[in-house]
């Protein structure tokens, strides 16, 4: 088995000098800019992935020769890892729950934190209220427990199609409360 080379601190300078532009060109060509609120995150990514191309690279590096095929190499090992982040991230992301445009006109920012508490557990409560019991335990999993329709399916011992079957269920029994709620004809406090 052949050992893992590593990055000697004397030569650390020398190594972030000159290849410190193969993460710049990866992070640009990805279109993550300046101005993205994870950009340093995905640069010292991008250079722990740099350092790890030079430890894992399969070719000797002794001549200047050696190097040639190296950058290549790393720029490869680090468009890799960024896009596997970005990818963590927006899988991430799209889990999340994200709550229905609506919910910005209910509970505007004036009203006291104690009062935004018990309108929305209030309104979660008639949500609920309108749901049988399998549809109750979806938006259980789903909103306050975050699992994905694929967990679901799998804690309830059902398919997956029966879980798009009851969020769309779900989504069809509550459109008409959401649009009554928004009109004030569900909401005492409208």
């Amino acid at each position: 088995m052949k050992t893992k080379r590593k990055l000697a601190s004397e030569m650390e300078d020398d190594f972030f000098k000159q290849y410190s532009v193969v993460v710049y060109g990866a992070v640009k060509r990805l279109g993550i800019w300046r101005s993205h609120p994870d950009y340093d995150d995905h640069v010292q990514e991008g250079l722990v992935a740099l350092v790890d191309a030079y430890e894992t690279f399969p070719e000797r590096l002794e001549t200047e020769e050696d190097w040639a095929p190296f950058g290549g190499y790393a720029y490869q090992k680090v468009r890799w890892r960024l896009l596997d982040n970005l990818r963590r991230k927006k899988k991430q992301t799209d889990r999340e729950a994200q709550l229905p445009e609506a919910f910005d006109t209910l509970f505007p920012d004036t009203d006291a934190v104690w009062e935004t508490d018990l309108i929305e557990k209030e309104w979660m409560l008639e949500v609920l209220h309108r749901l049988n019991e399998e549809e109750q335990l979806y938006v259980l999993d789903a909103v306050v427990r975050g699992k994905t329709p694929t967990e679901m399916a799998r804690t309830r011992g059902v398919s997956r199609k029966t879980i798009y079957k009851r969020r769309k269920r779900i989504a069809e029994k509550l459109q008409g409360f959401l649009l009554e709620w928004e009109n004030g004809e569900g909401n005492e406090h409208g």
